[in-house]
């Protein structure tokens, strides 16, 4: 199986994740150990090789908070704890 044969949304994330990563002048091993997110597993979403039963929202909100690109009070406004309470982590 090629990268080729992963859906595009997958690639788009990874190449995001490096994107992010890269201009915060982050390690890959730097951010798994922040994020808590696997080495291995990084490697694969930046690849765009990791599929939907490999990473969910919990791996993308832990990039998010650690390459600066989101803060905790994104997930804890007021009107999305009321309307959308799925949304809380």
């Amino acid at each position: 199986m090629t990268r080729d044969d992963f859906p595009e949304h997958v690639r788009c994330f990874g190449q995001a994740v490096v994107q992010m990563r890269e201009l915060r002048k982050i390690s890959r091993e730097e951010l798994a150990k922040k994020s808590k997110v696997p080495l291995e597993l990084l490697a694969k979403i930046e690849d765009g090789t990791a599929t939907g039963a490999d990473f969910g929202l919990k791996e993308i909100y832990n990039f998010a908070m650690h390459t600066g690109e989101l803060t905790a009070s994104t997930f804890c406004h007021p009107i999305l704890l009321t309307t959308k309470p799925y949304l809380r982590l």
